[in-house]
Parts: structure tokens; sequence; C-alpha cells
């Protein structure tokens, strides 16, 4: 379950989705993934009446629809308190992938990154067509705390963000 809100100056959106995943590591150095998201499909709306012309708290200004993606990771160096990590994910499904000329919006189904785990902390880098982003995280029992620096490849696609969120593991 994820719970969205996005601030934008004074104005927030909210929103939740649901995602589903599978995980199977066939050998202790390779990990294999795939995840639908938005499957209960992401509305993003306005938090405050007084944004919209409407007595409505439910106006939905954006739909995020849902897509797929199926991911490897490599770890090539793996020690009882350091792990490093290769990742791949190809997007399967997406909106912006049945773009039919691609060179509009640079779109490359293609993700990568890299993560170095020392202890209970993980640093992380990522690349995809749209962002670099660097973040951190740490997990205290059954709980993951993300903080994630993005910045945009694009001026098109935003400024600089920060993104913070809390995983937990059943």
């Amino acid at each position: 379950l994820h719970i969205h809100r996005m601030n934008m100056g004074e104005d927030v959106l909210v929103g939740e989705s649901l995602n589903l995943g599978l995980i199977l590591t066939p050998f202790n150095f390779l990990t294999i993934g795939y995840n639908s998201y938005n499957i209960v499909p992401l509305y993003m709306r306005w938090n405050q009446k007084n944004i919209i012309d409407s007595n409505s708290l439910l106006t939905t200004i954006h739909k995020v629809e849902n897509y797929a993606t199926i991911g490897i990771e490599l770890t090539p160096i793996q020690f009882n308190s350091m792990r490093w990590s290769i990742l791949a994910d190809l997007e399967l499904e997406s909106s912006e992938s049945n773009v039919s000329d691609d060179t509009i919006n640079n779109y490359s189904p293609l993700k990568l990154g890299s993560e170095l785990k020392l202890g209970f902390l993980s640093l992380r880098g990522g690349y995809n067509y749209r962002n670099t982003s660097f973040g951190v995280s740490t997990r205290i029992e059954k709980f993951e705390i993300h903080y994630t620096f993005i910045m945009p490849s694009n001026s098109d696609y935003l400024d600089n963000r920060n993104s913070v969120g809390i995983s937990l593991f059943l």
C-alpha cells in the first residue's frame, strides 16, 4: 500500500495505490523480481477545498496508470557486514512505452542502479531516462526508512526533489 503526498508550494496533492510483487532468489548472488504497480489505480487529488471550484475534496486531477517491471539484482561482492549489488529493471507496460515516437521524451524502459550495504545502512544510486538519484536507507526491525535525492535529466520533469519513504516487512 502506498500513500502519496506531493507538496507544490502551499498546495498539496494526495492519493493511494496498491502494488504487488514477487521475488525469486535462485542463487545467493542472483535475485529476480516482478512488480505490478498501481493495481488499484492511483488518483492524485487536491487535499484542500479552496484549490478547486467544487465542494468535493475528491476531485481527481491526475490518474497514474498501472504498469509492471521485471528486474535483476547481481551481487558480485558479499561479506558479513558488506554487500554490493548491481541492479537493472525493465519496464514491461507503461503509458509512456506506448508512445509512437520514443524520441519525443527520450523514453527508455531500462533503469540501472547500484547499492552498497554497510551493516544496517544502505547507500544507493540510480539512473533512468528521467532522473539520476542518490539515496540512503536504514532498516530497524520490520521497518525500513528511505531518503532519496532526485535530479531530473530534463527541466520538463520538475526541479530537484527529495523523497522520504517507510517500508513495512511482514
